[in-house]
């Protein structure tokens, strides 16, 4: 019994080894990560645990006929680790192979068989070994299982019977024992190669959220603006095992961190990069040649392109160069996907800020192009019969005329002060009360210490509603009151502007359709000052309307403090 438990713990223990030594080997850890999940990997398992169970039937020690062995060890390691299909196809090549070497032996078929029941318990456990945590514990009662099942199949089919119940109770105790324990420290030492992939992973995850948020502010000005590129681009190459990076569009290098190396404007793109153009997807070079312009010191450099999309049309690419040694097909991949992916998503999120900023232009530019005939018309009709009564007061609204539209014609900013909206409104407000004199009250209190940006044009719809549908909705007259104050909303300080007026209030219908977003072709002002208030402030800041039949409208607008719509931007 003591050389059985001798030979047991010494061939336990040159398994652990060798899984150690095969797993730290280059070739093979880049195989398994790289392969993970896929056929090429089961098929390797399959022989290698294989391997292991014959290799442990040759180490085995001869007993009344039998060998006491370590092929368990390989074979439930193997479905524990790669799942039934490995663990059968292991089981198979070293059970045939224990039949084989001892034909007609008395316990060479309970043996062969036992081998690939082994195999098939391993697998049937492999998804709650995965749920256990790996758990060593775990690993070691599903070998004790399986080895129970050996003796199992010893005493049922080996014959005579006698001696395979002497020889159970020989060998039972130092096989259920030892082989369970090199089974448990086998898959630990195996699951090693995948704990490292999946920490390394992770690590890999969480630089690449860290460096996309790092490269942000610059990315969102899309790749046209070199000087950012360039900006990005030395944050990435400054990243461990990164030897340096560039950025291309669909024809050449925007940036590699550096202004001026690489001559000519960057007209000839990374083998990697050509290639990633071309397929749409991730692709490595092994052997780079145009680092040479960009790491000339560096001898045996790879190269890993991800491709930059926008609206779901490839743009560009982005492109690390790493050191070949150093370089894990699937751990890099991952990587420059996950950055390709963020970056991708910040030059969209970049196109669509700048077309937001173009069509708060283009309404801009329609506001300033809309005259209103009938204003003109009563305008010139007011002046017209003040020529010949009071021929001063209709110069100076021809000049208020002229001014009005004038700050129409020629504002060319979508951001302007307060009191420079102000001014605009004032011009059209003194063109009304000449028409409409004592009818049309105004209050306006409008601090000039109030230093706000307000979009241009977006106060006189809302006064030119409050005219002409609320105090002089009938004719006999009412007031207008314009009223600006600091305040400070939901922990935003910024700006409050009300309008009021004393009419008979806005119907329900028209009030309906205006905040469903449906309001009719001839009553779009108000629905144009709320969308660009959205488009600039967001969606919580739109116009704002309260009303009734005996109080009127007041309509509202909040201005942050500080926020100027990226006009400046």
């Amino acid at each position: 019994m003591t050389e059985i438990l001798r030979n047991m713990l010494f061939n336990v223990g040159l398994l652990v080894l060798m899984a150690y030594l095969v797993t730290k080997m280059p070739l093979v850890r880049e195989f398994i990560i790289n392969n993970r999940g896929d056929w090429m990997l089961k098929l390797f398992l399959i022989v290698f645990f294989g391997a292991v169970g014959i290799i442990s039937t040759y180490m085995g020690m001869q007993v009344n006929g039998a060998i006491v062995n370590t092929r368990v060890v390989g074979v439930v390691a193997g479905g524990l680790l790669g799942g039934p299909i490995v663990g059968v196809g292991a089981g198979l090549i070293a059970g045939i192979h224990r039949w084989a070497i001892d034909i007609g032996g008395f316990t060479a078929v309970a043996c062969a068989i036992s081998t690939v029941a082994e195999g098939v318990i391993g697998g049937l456990f492999q998804t709650r070994y995965r749920k256990s945590g790996n758990d060593w514990i775990f690993a070691f009662a599903v070998a004790a299982a399986a080895e129970c099942c050996q003796m199992i199949i010893i005493l049922l089919v080996a014959r005579p019977f006698d001696a395979a119940f002497d020889l159970v109770k020989i060998i039972a105790f130092p096989m259920i024992t030892f082989n369970s324990f090199g089974v448990a420290l086998f898959v630990t030492v195996f699951n090693s190669v995948f704990m490292t992939m999946d920490e390394e992973a992770a690590r890999r995850t969480s630089l690449a959220f860290e460096v996309a948020n790092s490269c942000l502010p610059y990315m969102k000005r899309g790749l046209s603006d070199s000087e950012a590129m360039d900006r990005a681009i030395q944050i990435i190459a400054g990243l461990p095992g990164i030897k340096g990076a560039v950025i291309t569009d669909r024809e050449k290098v925007v940036s590699c961190g550096t202004p001026g190396l690489i001559q000519g404007g960057g007209s000839e793109l990374p083998e990697a990069a050509k290639k990633t153009l071309e397929k749409h997807r991730v692709t490595m070079v092994r052997e780079e040649t145009f680092h040479k312009k960009l790491i000339p010191s560096a001898k045996s450099i790879a190269s890993i392109a991800a491709p930059l999309f926008v609206s779901e049309e490839i743009v560009g690419t982005v492109v690390f160069f790493v050191e070949s040694y150093r370089m894990t097909n699937e751990t890099e991949k991952s990587f420059a996907d996950g950055m390709g992916k963020m970056f991708s998503t910040q030059l969209e999120l970049s196109r669509l800020e700048e077309q937001t900023k173009l069509l708060q232009r283009a309404e801009f530019s329609a506001l300033q192009s809309q005259i209103n005939p009938h204003f003109l018309f009563n305008c010139l009709s007011t002046i017209s019969a003040f020529c010949i009564e009071k021929p001063e007061r209709a110069r100076e609204l021809l000049v208020v005329l002229g001014d009005y539209f004038r700050r129409t014609l020629q504002t060319g900013s979508i951001m302007i002060p307060l009191q420079e909206e102000m001014e605009y409104v004032n011009a059209y407000l003194t063109l009304e009360k000449a028409r409409f004199e004592e009818k049309l009250q105004l209050n306006v209190d409008v601090p000039e210490t109030l230093d706000c940006m307000v979009p241009s044009f977006i106060l006189q719809p809302i006064v030119e509603n409050a005219v002409k549908h609320g105090a002089m909705w009938n004719g006999r007259g009412g007031t207008v009151s314009i009223c600006a104050r600091a305040v400070l909303r939901d922990g935003q300080e910024g700006a409050e502007i009300r309008v009021t007026d004393d009419g008979p209030g806005m119907e329900k219908d028209i009030l309906k359709a205006f905040r469903e977003g449906n309001m009719p072709e001839n009553k779009i002002g108000l629905m144009n000052v709320h969308r660009r208030l959205q488009n600039i402030y967001g969606p919580d800041n739109g116009l704002r309307i309260d009303t009734s039949p005996k109080q009127g409208t007041s309509m509202r607008i909040f201005i942050p403090r500080g926020d100027d719509g990226g006009e400046n931007e």
